[in-house]
């Protein structure tokens, strides 16, 4: 009897195959990839809007109580000063201090007693001397004196975001008188954001669109809010 011989034969992937699944593996691994940047790109944009909120929540509240406290208030060129860079509000008791998002390397910006630019501020100033202005017309106290170092309230923090106000204004045009006590109502409306300038509108109140020169939809963040604030007298 004759006994044939088996021959066993070992069958590999070929080289294709192994071209093909290294393929799906490379295009498996980029769009995992892919998928956490975007999630961690939608988390720090959601958590900029979380601090943007809540530090406007903070002013919103603080420029009420200080008003409401504050008795009558004229808000002319002498208590109520705001260029691009900077802007000041004396309101009496109190004055408030800010630099814009433009302000980095522009004159006017506003320093803290330690040399850096502030954010927003409150400091205790009765005799409005930050709104006071000199025989030339320049301002008295350019930035924050060294003996209100320890008075300073900050109001907005940069924080891990770099907050800042892009832009704040006080309306008076529409202002609603009460005859019999005279009170009024005045608008504030501010814009806090974060992210390159070069990619807001040019009043810094939004973010371009996506399809506009210079956008950056991942981190850009601008928020406006607008608030009715009751005074005790002249506005």
């Amino acid at each position: 009897m004759i006994q044939g011989k088996i021959r066993k034969t070992n069958q590999g992937f070929t080289l294709i195959e192994l071209m093909l699944a290294m393929t799906f593996v490379s295009v498996l691994l980029l769009a995992i990839a892919m998928t956490i940047i975007q999630a961690g790109n939608i988390y720090s944009k959601g958590m900029a809007l979380r601090d943007i909120n809540q530090s406007a929540r903070l002013i919103s509240d603080d420029f009420k109580k200080t008003v409401a406290s504050a008795g009558r208030i004229s808000l002319d060129g002498a208590s109520y000063i705001s260029t691009s860079v900077s802007g000041r509000l004396c309101l009496g008791n109190y004055s408030y201090l800010w630099n814009t998002i433009d302000a980095p390397g522009k004159t006017g910006v506003i320093l803290s007693s330690d040399g850096t630019p502030i954010t927003f501020i409150k400091i205790p100033d009765p005799s409005a001397v930050y709104c006071a202005k000199n025989s030339s017309g320049g301002l008295l106290a350019q930035s924050v004196r060294a003996d209100d170092a320890g008075k300073v309230t900050t109001l907005l923090s940069k924080g891990d975001h770099a907050l800042a106000i892009t832009a704040l204004s006080v309306d008076t045009s529409n202002t609603v008188t009460d005859p019999s006590t005279g009170q009024r109502l005045f608008t504030v409306n501010y814009s806090i954001g974060t992210g390159d300038p070069r990619s807001m509108t040019q009043d810094r109140t939004a973010c371009l669109l996506p399809n506009e020169t210079n956008s950056d939809p991942i981190y850009c963040s601008v928020q406006r809010f607008s608030l009715v604030v009751r005074s005790g007298g002249e506005v």
